[in-house]
């Protein structure tokens, strides 16, 4: 799943962003959490100038009013679907709360990285994408087989 990726600006309903088929149960208690590149806190050790979309201007930034997502044209809305289940009850709230925190904190740095990039793949077709996707994943792939796993790790939690 790659997830749901709509020219809007982020005020679809939770039923209309369900990437999947889920039932009424599972959807009632989904929760649709926003994130702002430009606003969210991040970390020190996360933050980076040449990814900062306050401080970025081709063509589309810098970000800098609090309304930024009304008023940015165009747009694009991403939604990811992330389900975290932990069976072990007695910490489970504890271990699904870490990694719900862990996404939220990648997503941001990689949507922020990702917008203020666009320079170099804006103008690429859906095609030209998935190819660079299939490349990097075969780069990275390689590179795990030789270094083994590299960056975030709990130690930066």
């Amino acid at each position: 799943n790659r997830g749901l990726f709509l020219a809007s600006k982020g005020s679809e309903s939770k039923a209309v962003v369900s990437t999947q088929s889920t039932g009424k149960e599972k959807l009632n208690k989904r929760d649709v959490i926003k994130i702002d590149i430009a606003n969210d806190p991040l970390r020190s050790s996360d933050y980076k100038e040449e990814f900062d979309p306050k401080l970025y201007e081709y063509p589309r930034g810098p970000l800098t009013t609090p309304d930024w997502q009304k008023t940015c044209e165009p747009a694009m809305t991403c939604y990811k679907l992330v389900e975290i289940d932990f069976k072990w009850k007695l910490i489970g709230g504890k271990v699904e709360s870490f990694i719900g925190d862990a996404e939220r904190r990648l997503f941001t740095t990689i949507h922020r990285q990702i917008f203020c990039s666009h320079y170099q793949w804006g103008e690429m077709t859906m095609k030209d994408i998935r190819d660079l996707e299939d490349k990097t994943k075969e780069e990275l792939d390689q590179q795990r087989q030789k270094a083994g796993l590299q960056g975030t790790t709990e130690k930066n939690y």
